[in-house]
């Protein structure tokens, strides 16, 4: 029988009819089970709320609590996010979007972290980009094994230069100041994640993939529009974070310095859109 995690896994979705299952079956083949799974439907319009409840008496089956959240209006990952933390039952959160799946030993692998450094409040890393159209590079991710774990402590100002995780990797502890900022639809994770650094709180990146999407990190759509959009929204974190924690001439330059290069990233992904579409 499995080793129970005490986790409480985290889920917004919407109109996730088509992913939504291979995200839910890569959390029941975690070598290490959870304690919870909770479902938040962001008013989806196709049978993303159909396809959820078929699970929910195979998360019975296995002794994983399971609850659904429907919305009453759409309000993005973030709102939907924050409305689980707050049904969370359990000692540590672990974060999956709804098109995304993990690693089999992610779960095992990052509580046995958190057990073994209690000075961690968040882990964090990087998803590999896997092509679903090629069954045999996905078997070999799911099948592949981590043996050797490699993690570093993330520097709160070298944060501002990178988002140092991307949300379906985050794993941390419950904590009642764990809000995503209502009404930001864009770069709500990153400014989480900054905000928990410059609190003071430790935080790990992890370098193996526990976790993999598939789709590019931007500019999957074409749409320059939600880059545009993106790209606001993370200099709109970079800036709120600054107003908060900024005590001299040093740290402004960061911060400074920091938006430059937001700026700067943000030229090279409309290049780089610019050229898939030529």
């Amino acid at each position: 029988m499995k080793e129970f995690s005490p986790t409480s896994v985290i889920v917004p979705c919407y109109n996730s009819a088509k992913t939504i299952g291979r995200a839910l079956n890569s959390i029941l083949n975690q070598t290490m089970s959870v304690k919870e799974v909770i479902i938040i439907d962001d008013n989806s319009n196709d049978n993303t709320v159909v396809t959820v409840l078929e699970y929910k008496k195979i998360f019975k089956i296995n002794n994983i609590n399971f609850k659904m959240i429907t919305n009453e209006n759409n309000k993005g990952a973030g709102y939907s996010r924050t409305i689980g933390i707050k049904e969370a039952n359990n000692k540590y959160i672990a974060f999956l979007d709804s098109d995304d799946i993990w690693h089999p030993q992610r779960i095992e692998i990052q509580t046995n972290i958190m057990e073994q450094n209690r000075d961690i409040f968040i882990i964090g890393g990087y998803q590999k980009v896997l092509n679903y159209d090629n069954p045999n590079e996905v078997s070999s991710y799911l099948n592949s094994e981590i043996s050797d774990v490699k993690f570093k402590y993330i520097n709160k100002k070298k944060a501002l230069f990178k988002s140092p995780t991307q949300t379906s990797v985050v794993f941390t502890r419950n904590d009642t100041f764990l809000i995503f900022e209502n009404g930001k639809r864009y770069s709500e994770d990153f400014l989480l994640w900054l905000n928990i650094l410059f609190k003071g709180h430790k935080m790990l990146q992890v370098d193996n993939y526990l976790a993999a999407s598939f789709k590019a990190n931007f500019g999957e759509s074409g749409l320059s529009s939600n880059l545009l959009l993106m790209e606001k929204n993370e200099i709109d974190s970079i800036l709120r974070i600054r107003k908060k924690y900024k005590k001299g001439i040093g740290d402004e330059l960061i911060f400074m310095g920091a938006i430059n290069f937001s700026l700067l990233k943000f030229l090279r992904r409309i290049i780089i859109v610019i050229s898939k579409k030529a």
